[in-house]
């Protein structure tokens, strides 16, 4: 579970009451399958989420939403080129998130930002991404 109001990242990050805060907490850990990641709704992140480890075909990992309220949000502000970037893994769901990558600073760019990219570099094939229940909006970038 992660809170941005009420976690703390010294925490286990395994209940509602014992909650991570960061999204530099969830990057740095290598899930499991069957993990499930769920951001509390109502809350807002700035950054970027970079999933880490595959689930199987039967466990996928899923990175999720837990409460009442509005859509968990990741904003990235434009500080990285993708709000999410699932790199090199397989068996994994990205669900209920609102997904923001807006650069004020920035009219139009050739490249980036993103919302979501799902990127296979030099491992060959990937399966298994599940994508829904997303809000993505004010991308600034091209449109591929």
């Amino acid at each position: 579970y992660v809170d941005p109001q009420n976690g703390n990242d010294n925490q286990e990050g395994t209940s509602v009451k014992r909650p991570w805060k960061t999204l530099q907490k969830v990057n740095a850990q290598v899930f499991n399958p069957g993990d499930q990641v769920l951001f509390k709704r109502g809350g807002k992140w700035q950054g970027q989420l970079l999933p880490q480890g595959s689930g199987t075909q039967e466990k996928p990992i899923v990175f999720g939403a837990y409460g009442k309220g509005a859509l968990p949000v990741i904003a990235a502000e434009g500080k990285f080129t993708d709000a999410v970037l699932i790199k090199n893994i397989s068996h994994l769901a990205i669900e209920f998130l609102d997904i923001a990558n807006f650069d004020a600073g920035v009219k139009e760019q050739k490249t980036g930002p993103t919302g979501v990219r799902i990127l296979s570099e030099d491992i060959g094939t990937i399966s298994n991404i599940r994508l829904s229940n997303l809000f993505v909006h004010d991308i600034n970038g091209d449109n591929k």
